[in-house]
């Protein structure tokens, strides 16, 4: 069972920067409250399923490290200058791949209605935020 999408944190209800006794305390709360022995609750195997898998990232140092390091990175995603360094890529990338097949632009008598399409879309965008895009 993988959660990745779901907050370790929020699961067991400490903040990001809550020592490893806060952790377990916190664990130790919630086990007691959602362990299936003691909850006839049909969700309570699953929440108790998803705190175990929580506690046993959160309390391991290393598993720990690499966690937040993910959570960072994906985030970054979706923070504005990673959806414009995405959109210049696609940008880049379609222009390339549009040159290259389509026989008109291909040949520099000009440009066919899609190559004017993407030059238009490129007088906003210059070579310096393409490349910083790919870097």
């Amino acid at each position: 069972m993988s959660t990745t999408k779901k907050d370790y944190y929020q699961i067991l209800e400490v903040n990001k920067d809550a020592s490893a006794e806060d952790i377990k305390k916190a664990y130790r709360r919630l086990a007691l409250i959602y362990h299936p022995d003691k909850n006839d609750a049909r969700y309570a195997e699953e929440k108790f399923k998803y705190i175990a898998e929580a506690y046993s990232v959160l309390s391991d140092p290393k598993k720990r490290e690499v966690y937040d390091d993910f959570i960072k990175k994906s985030a970054s995603i979706y923070k504005p200058e990673g959806l414009y360094a995405l959109w210049l890529r696609f940008l880049y990338d379609s222009i390339k791949r549009h040159n290259s097949m389509c026989r008109v632009c291909s040949s520099k008598r000009g440009l066919c209605h899609e190559g004017k399409m993407f030059a238009s879309m490129m007088d906003v965008v210059d070579d310096k935020n393409i490349n910083n895009a790919y870097r």
